[in-house]
Order: C-alpha cells, then structure tokens, then sequence
C-alpha cells in the first residue's frame, strides 16, 4: 500500500525564484507583427443578408478557420449538411448569448491591443529562440465554454470568453472551480497561446508513456515559454499565486522523494497521472495544501537545470529530446 504524504504549510514566507532570462535579440524579426483578428464579431454582428449568405461570407472569408470551428467547437456540423444553417442560425440568435458578447466586448476594447503587443514581442522572441517555428495567424472566437484554444498548423484561435476575470458571474453560474478560475484573466491570454502553438509544433514523443516522462516533457515545454516570455514570474508561468509557489519550492524534495519512494514516476495508471498532472485543487498524495499539478513544478526544474549544465542546448533540440530519463541524468536533479 502506498503511504501518503500530509504536508501541512503553516505561515509559510513566499520566496519568488530568482530566475531571470535576458530577452532575446529580436532585431531581425521585427517584421513580426500579431494582430489578432476579431473573428467573433464577424459571426455575431454581420447582419447583412440572410443566413446562408453569412454563411458563405464566413466560409470565403473565414476559410482558415470557419470549417472547424463550426464543426469541432460548436458541433454544429459542416456547411453542407442540410441543417447547418438552421443550426448556425440558432447558435448566434441565442437570446442567453447576448450576454455574453457584450462582456467579450469589454474585455477586447479592453485588452486587444496588449495582446497584440504580447504576441508580437512573444513571437518575434520565439522566432530569434527557435527559428524553424512558424508564426500563426491569430483569431478570437466565442466557443460556447467549449475548448480554451483550437489550432492547425498555420493557424490558433482563442476563446475570449475563457479570459473575462476571474470573478466573472459567468463561470460562477457555471460552477467553474475557484482553483480554475484564477487563470481566467487577459493576462493568461499570450502565455496560453505560446504554450499550445509549442505543444503542436512540438508534440511529446517520449519513448516511455509513464508520468516521468510527462512531467518532463511539460517542465520543457514551461521552460521555453519562459525563454520566450522572460517577463514573467514563476508563479505566472506554472498560474500560481503566491501560496501554492511557495509550497512547491518548500517541499520540491519532499515531493520528488514521495513519487520516487512510491514509484509513481515510472507509472503509467492513467489514475496516476490524473492525481499528479491534471489540473485540479489539490494533489490527494500531497495533502489539501498541495496545489494541482505541482510536479509540473519539478520538471521545470529539471529543464532549467539540464540548460544550466548544457547551455549550447538549442531550444530545439531541447523539445525534440525522445528519452526523459537522458535529461534527468543530465539535469544531475537531486532537490534537497
């Protein structure tokens, strides 16, 4: 029987990771320009003609986007099928929907041209750090609640509805989780998106499918977000606020040690890797003061300390690594 780990965080002092990247040179992808196309307000306030004709502007002008996002966001089928437009009609006449575009609204008015300045400077960084990356073209949508993102390989759209505050009534008459809603803020916007532009770019292709290998892979993936975006703090990148980034970095060891003692780093139970990597309010293993995901903590540690003692690693070469276990050893991680 596995033995679980109670750590109780009394008065616990925050103490930020010293951590500071320079920001890379960028003077040669200054033609780098994000501007973030408001692809929502062409599906809620183009009035011009009957349905069928929107239809037909969105899915010309559209046509990088449109067909998924009608199909795998809002599930309403392809353009061809019989009941589209009906369907589609419904969608965006939604009288509980009108709602919710006036507070989209806001928070573009609001916030549209920092994001654009975010992405910008983040991709011309990502450019200058990893040159075969491709730049996306960038799209707002309002999915329903559905997924926060969805993307093809020239392309990523975000759901501004995921990004209204965090004390937003919505996700409250939604029952969003407290300990979800706490990245549900414009700031999460640029972060989010160079994160999952770098998950499809650069997939985990470790040869192993147990949790050291995901822990790893997303301790990698953190750390060239933070490469690209240097700005932030350590408790932005892993969405932590002060609290929780103190607990990681008081029991780094104790946590690590608790897996390795269990042999939880080797599984590969998808209950496992649900408990220790899914987001969630706590980890059972840790105890309630534990935050959700907190071994992502450690493997952003082991990438930060692989880099150290290999600095001409390419951040290339760092995402395509297949052997998790390769980067541990290199990484001589041992927290104490």
């Amino acid at each position: 029987m596995k033995k679980y780990l109670y750590i109780v965080v009394a008065a616990l002092s925050f103490t930020a990771c010293s951590q500071q990247f320079d920001h890379p040179d960028v003077s040669a992808y200054k033609d780098i320009n994000i501007v973030v196309d408001p692809f929502y307000k062409s599906v809620f306030y183009d009035e011009q003609g009957d349905i069928p004709t929107l239809v037909t502007k969105l899915s010309e002008s559209y046509n990088e986007i449109f067909p998924t996002y009608v199909s795998r966001e809002l599930r309403l089928g392809t353009p061809s099928d019989m009941l589209f437009n009906q369907r589609f009609d419904e969608f965006i006449h939604y009288a509980d929907n009108n709602e919710l575009i006036a507070a989209c609204d806001s928070a573009w008015d609001a916030h549209s041209s920092s994001w654009n300045a975010q992405l910008t400077d983040a991709f011309q960084c990502m450019k200058a750090l990893i040159p075969n990356a491709p730049v996306p073209n960038v799209y707002a949508h309002v999915s329903g609640f559905n997924s926060k993102m969805f993307m093809d390989s020239t392309y990523i759209s975000f759901s501004i509805e995921h990004y209204l505050g965090a004390d937003c009534r919505f996700y409250q008459w939604l029952d969003v989780p407290i300990y979800a809603r706490s990245t549900k803020n414009a700031d999460y916007v640029t972060p989010d998106i160079v994160r999952a532009w770098l998950y499809g770019l650069y997939p985990n292709l470790s040869e192993k499918d147990d949790i050291l290998s995901d822990i790893v892979y997303q301790g990698r993936i953190l750390y060239c977000v933070w490469r690209i975006m240097p700005h932030l703090s350590m408790a932005q990148l892993l969405g932590y606020n002060d609290r929780q980034m103190s607990w990681c970095e008081t029991y780094e060891s104790k946590m690590w040690g608790y897996m390795a003692e269990n042999n939880l780093l080797y599984s590969t139970k998808p209950m496992d890797k649900a408990k220790l990597i899914n987001d969630a309010p706590f980890i059972s293993y840790f105890g309630q003061n534990s935050p959700g995901r907190a071994p992502l903590y450690c493997g952003l540690r082991i990438a930060m300390a692989f880099m150290e003692r290999f600095p001409k690693t390419s951040l290339e070469e760092l995402l395509t690594y297949k052997d998790a276990q390769r980067i541990l050893m290199g990484a001589a991680y041992n927290p104490k």
